[in-house]
């Protein structure tokens, strides 16, 4: 009986961990779309604005090079996350 507990509750508990990494990956996922969608934005409204002259044109780039820089990351996260969650689901 001790035999067949163990060879069930092994597989089970490793079950659980996997569907625990599954879920806090997805419910990491879900908390991010909101900031990248807020990013998008930013990046859409810089690119909108009005350049002129050179001037205007260098500030601009520099603004959104910030923003790109926090997508990237953010972008770079949401990989390894998923990277994360493809080797958990290919089992």
């Amino acid at each position: 009986m001790l035999l067949s507990a163990l060879g069930y509750g092994i597989p089970a508990g490793y079950r659980i961990q996997k569907n625990r990494r599954i879920n806090s990956a997805l419910t990491e996922i879900e908390k991010l779309g909101p900031k990248g969608a807020e990013l998008r934005g930013q990046i859409k409204a810089v690119l909108a604005e009005d350049t002129p002259t050179f001037e205007d044109y260098y500030l601009r780039s520099l603004k959104l090079e910030k923003i790109l820089d926090r997508y990237d990351e953010q972008e770079q996260h949401v990989h390894t996350l998923l990277n994360a969650l493809l080797a958990d689901t290919s089992d």
